[in-house]
């Protein structure tokens, strides 16, 4: 017997698991966000619009709960007169929710009655959503269940899910359990994608920015990564930034509120993406000019034979590579354009701005007071999407990029050349960093340069100004104004005609050393000219005393994993 959902009935839908309920909420309620004990509770904005527009007569069903809850927190419309996005509901053909559907819909039901629902329904459904460019994007399945009004709670839609989610991991319906783009795999340096492509891929190179920081078009850059609770197999994984990047506010701390790729660096990226086109075509015009040149030689000798055959190759090479760019152009704009796809997280914690007063060194080892140490503190935590990152998750690694040749990484770690264990540069350009460079390394380094001198060479690779090298001054600077002074890690351009070593936009970049080590989270630049802006100067706060200040936050935090689940 087919029965359709009355009014008063609750849904809830799987990736999603959705509960939803209908009542007569007045508008005052629904502007009003209550407070949860539970973190899968949603929100009574959420729970009345969630389903907004699937109804003509905007007699639509309420949210009680939904699976999905953590890897892709609700956000709220933006604006005096905002209105929650609209939705309707479409087919499922051609999703792997279809190969085994009667397992999947009699397995929901028969769990939905073990936890007491005795009456109900179990629909398949996708969810089309209009964006913010006004493109509908259509959802992944979901399985859309109802149930009678008062027979569930979100604690046991909650604890209901677990099994139906394993259920469809169990039936291969994969798709049923992802929702937006997930972040790109790493390529070989050869391919013509493999530098415009890393800020969409998991590696520290992500541009960042924040909802509340981007309509200044505010960006950083990331840290690390870090495993909340080691002790758990399902632990969470969160990024790390710097509080000034991630909040305007930087006078209090902030916990739990997403940052996601800048709007303005994503168009930079399709811009620059078709910048290398642009190259591409004027390379295969003189390649065309050669070719006809060489071939109207009647009789070509080895050296004229070499030439045409090395013109006819790259001009193949740049015509593969247009191709290439052309594709990769067209994932962006489909895939990442509208600003919801380039969430990567929700906001956990942003730590007030607060520097401690100078003091002795004996000092730092006490991370319980800021004021002890003397160094700035200037971090947020952000917990990472399991959809977006958990297919190309590879721990803190840097990707070196192709903009440096390999070579000159290399040269800039080579001084070093005595050092037991020179630089390696890594397959694929990816550059892991284990572990974190202790203050007793920082005074006395285990590297030294041609002349047997210690010295110790860093690199990072910023959202403005990407990789560029440095050098630890070797002692920590003081940074003083009329109302504080803090203890910093210096860093110097690596030479005289170098590039400077950071500029605004590069805040919350890693500072690393050339045996895979974390020296410092970058926070600021000092300027000693008059002439112009480009810093002279780096500073950073010390990446052993910065996690142990996000253990004090979250103490059974576990660092430099290189797997999602640990």
């Amino acid at each position: 017997m087919c029965r359709a959902p009355g009014k008063g009935e609750q849904r809830l839908s799987f990736t999603l698991l959705l509960f939803g309920t209908f009542n007569d909420a007045t508008a005052s309620s629904l502007a009003s966000e209550p407070t949860t004990s539970a973190p899968y509770a949603v929100s009574t904005y959420e729970k009345f619009t969630f389903y907004y527009g699937i109804a003509g007569n905007s007699d639509h069903p309420n949210l009680l709960y939904r699976s999905d809850y953590k890897a892709n927190p609700f956000r709220l419309p933006q604006g005096r007169f905002a209105t929650p996005p609209a939705k309707r509901v479409t087919d499922v053909y051609g999703t792997s929710i279809t190969k085994a559907w009667r397992k999947i819909a009699r397995g929901i039901t028969s769990i939905l009655k073990a936890n007491g629902v005795s009456s109900g329904t179990v629909d398949a459904a996708r969810f089309v959503v209009s964006g913010e460019d006004g493109v509908e994007r259509i959802g992944p399945p979901v399985i859309w269940i109802s149930v009678i009004p008062g027979s569930f709670d979100n604690a046991r839609a909650h604890i209901a899910t677990q099994p139906m989610l394993a259920l469809l991991r169990q039936c291969g319906a994969g798709d049923a359990v992802a929702s937006g783009p997930g972040f790109m795999s790493d390529v070989a340096t050869h391919n013509p994608t493999a530098h415009v492509r890393h800020p969409f891929t998991s590696t520290l190179n992500i541009p960042l920015t924040t909802k509340e920081r981007q309509e200044d078009d505010f960006e950083g850059s990331l840290t690390l990564y870090f495993h909340e609770d080691v002790d758990q197999v399902a632990s969470a994984v969160l990024g790390v930034s710097c509080s000034h990047v991630l909040r305007i506010n930087t006078l209090e701390d902030y916990r739990l509120g997403g940052p996601g790729a800048p709007r303005k660096y994503f168009q930079r990226s399709l811009d620059h993406v078709k910048t290398l086109v642009g190259h591409c075509v004027v390379r295969i015009g003189n390649h065309k000019r050669d070719i006809t040149r060489l071939e109207a030689i009647n009789s070509r000798d080895a050296e004229e034979e070499k030439e045409l055959k090395e013109a006819q190759r790259s001009m193949g090479k740049d015509t593969e590579s247009i191709s290439e760019l052309e594709k990769f152009y067209n994932e962006l704009k489909t895939r990442w354009s509208d600003a919801s796809d380039r969430d990567i997280g929700f906001l956990r914690i942003a730590k007030a701005l607060t520097v401690g007063a100078i003091g002795d060194r004996g000092d730092v080892e006490d991370v319980e007071s800021v004021e002890a140490a003397g160094y700035t503190e200037d971090w947020g935590a952000f917990e990472l999407l399991d959809g977006k990152y958990r297919k190309e998750f590879k721990g803190t690694v840097v990707d070196l990029g192709t903009k440096v040749p390999i070579e000159d990484v290399a040269q800039k770690f080579s001084t070093q050349e005595n050092t037991p264990t020179p630089f390696i540069y890594p397959s694929r350009r990816l550059y892991e960093i284990d572990s974190a460079a202790s203050p007793e390394l920082l005074d006395n380094p285990d590297t030294v340069d041609n002349d047997s001198k210690p010295c110790l060479i860093v690199g990072k690779d910023g959202t403005t100004t990407g990789l560029t090298f440095g050098r630890y001054s070797g002692l920590e600077s003081v940074v003083f104004d009329s109302n504080v002074e803090s203890w910093e890690l210096a860093i110097y351009n690596w030479s005289k005609g170098s590039p400077s070593f950071c500029s605004a936009g590069d805040s919350g970049a890693l500072i690393w050393d050339g045996k895979h080590r974390a020296v410092g989270q970058l926070h600021s630049h000092g300027v000693k000219s008059c002439s112009n802006n480009a810093a002279h100067v780096t500073y950073a706060t010390p990446a052993w005393w910065l996690i142990q200040r996000i253990k004090k936050e979250f103490p059974n935090a576990g660092f430099f994993h290189k797997t999602w689940h640990i």
